[in-house]
């Protein structure tokens, strides 16, 4: 019987972005007081391209193999994080985000091809539009009151750009999942042409 690893595809930030980025996270934490949210740790701060949840280790080497095709051709990017939102919505935020800005078209075309190229490796995906942002907290309870917090919050919140950075290479990720939160471990990275 084969095992299984949960795994991810992403693009990471860069340490100057991810420090700016916690301290957006610090003034809405002010801001929200005693809402329940569970925010994104450092190494949490990614922007993902793909989930594939569990992959056999037995094709793991296939995917590696996969993943570099998918990014051959591609240049490193240019990204701002800018702006906060949510999903669903900022009227109704479970989850809630910054916002990317840049060298957007590239990235929705490394998407598409990771995902065309990574299809079939793990559990059935999402079938969701590619929305590049990164994750800063989830909201652990979903009540009108605390929604309706939120969404006040995120309307008063305007930060222009947070941070920017370049994107030089694509990370395959092992996910780990504990009760303290997640625990990442990079198992392949694949440079983009520029990148070192």
């Amino acid at each position: 019987m084969s095992e299984f690893i949960r795994t991810f595809v992403a693009v990471k930030v860069s340490d100057d972005v991810a420090r700016a980025l916690i301290g957006l996270q610090s003034n809405l934490k002010k801001q929200l007081g005693g809402v329940p949210i569970r925010w994104c740790s450092r190494n949490q701060l990614h922007i993902t391209l793909v989930f594939l949840g569990n992959v056999s280790v037995d094709r793991v080497a296939e995917l590696v193999g996969a993943l570099e095709r998918a990014c051959e051709g591609i240049s490193s990017m240019k990204f701002s994080a800018a702006g906060v939102g949510a999903f669903p919505s900022k009227d109704r935020p479970r989850v809630i985000w910054a916002g990317i800005e840049g060298d957007v078209a590239t990235l929705c075309e490394l998407q598409r091809r990771v995902a065309s190229a990574t299809h079939g490796f793990g559990d059935p995906t999402e079938d969701r539009e590619f929305h590049p942002h990164l994750t800063l907290g989830r909201l652990s309870r979903r009540s009108a009151a605390e929604e309706l917090a939120v969404a006040r919050v995120l309307r008063s919140v305007s930060p222009a750009t947070i941070g920017e950075w370049r994107a030089e290479s694509v990370s395959l990720v092992k996910s780990e999942l504990y009760p303290d939160g997640p625990i990442y471990t990079d198992l392949a990275e694949f440079h983009l042409i520029g990148g070192e």
